[in-house]
């Protein structure tokens, strides 16, 4: 949408449905005023708190300046308040008037209009939309006054205490705001990279995608190393077994997994005293199917 379409609608929105509530709009303003006046008044009191009362202990003033932060907060309170009840009315007065508009025009239309859009279409025009709108007054009008004398009054409490750290303040601010979030950008990427890389099992356990694959166990035969009943094994097809390696293997038909022993004779031996050692010879088809590189042991 382009600047001058924008500006049309907004002086549209501006004649039509908020001119008529000018009045209330400048009354929240003004509670804005007030609200950023006891902000800088609460920061110009903590000096003279700090210094007279904790630092010199004047006694004089242990009643006054208590007071005057508590007459500020309550200002600025009450201001913040009043200044939300008005601006959100007269947002949700537009509302209605928008969706009343909408729903005469919605109703005087043609049926072909009507038909060639879809239900939701409307729908969302009275809601979505017109929150939209009513937003900008109730939400984003007043945050910008709010914030926007907040941030002058406070300015100006800096330059009455100390004008030359004030503009310190002004210069190194921005560039230590630069700083950081430059610096936060970078650690944000690194600490991402690191634990997608955490996160990722397959970094740690797995090599050779193409010739990895998984196993579940049945049996404890292997559990003095670790291989539980139940557990999922890791197995690499494209490392060749060593002696005392664990492997997957076929004897005869049936996967065993067992440690290879390569000497003084080739057999297949469990890690449970209660099963015997497999020994190889031309009278067995043998073949080894993977090395088990990892295994995965569930408690639960």
């Amino acid at each position: 949408m382009k600047f001058q379409e924008v500006k049309l609608i907004l002086k549209r929105l501006y004649r039509d449905y908020t001119k008529k509530y000018v009045n209330k709009i400048l009354l929240s303003v003004f509670f804005t005023v007030l609200l950023a006046g006891s902000t800088s008044a609460v920061a110009y009191l903590l000096d003279p708190a700090i210094e007279k009362l904790f630092i010199n202990q004047e006694q004089s003033l242990i009643y006054l300046i208590p007071s005057l932060i508590v007459i500020a907060f309550a200002i600025k309170g009450g201001s913040l308040y009043l200044a939300k009840i008005m601006m959100i009315n007269v947002a949700e007065e537009i509302k209605k008037k928008l969706q009343i508009d909408m729903l005469g025009t919605l109703i005087n239309a043609d049926t072909q209009s009507i038909d060639e859009k879809h239900s939701g279409k409307f729908i969302s025009n009275l809601t979505y939309d017109v929150n939209h709108i009513t937003n900008l007054l109730s939400h984003a009008i007043l945050t910008l006054f709010k914030d926007s004398l907040t941030l002058v009054g406070l300015l100006f409490v800096m330059f009455f205490q100390n004008w030359k750290l004030a503009i310190i303040s002004i210069i190194m601010i921005p560039l230590a705001t630069i700083v950081a979030r430059t610096l936060g950008k970078r650690m944000g990427k690194v600490t991402t990279e690191a634990q997608e890389k955490s996160g990722d099992l397959n970094k740690y356990l797995i090599k050779n995608n193409a010739a990895t694959f998984l196993v579940r166990v049945s049996g404890k035969s292997m559990i003095g190393a670790g291989i539980n009943d139940g557990a999922t094994l890791i197995i690499d097809r494209s490392i060749k077994p060593s002696h005392n390696s664990i492997i997957v293997a076929a004897v005869d038909g049936e996967f065993v997994c067992r440690r290879l022993k390569t000497k003084p004779k080739l057999c297949l031996v469990a890690e449970n005293k209660g099963y015997k050692p497999i020994y190889i010879n031309s009278q067995i088809d043998f073949e080894v199917t993977g090395l088990v590189t990892s295994v995965i042991n569930q408690f639960t």
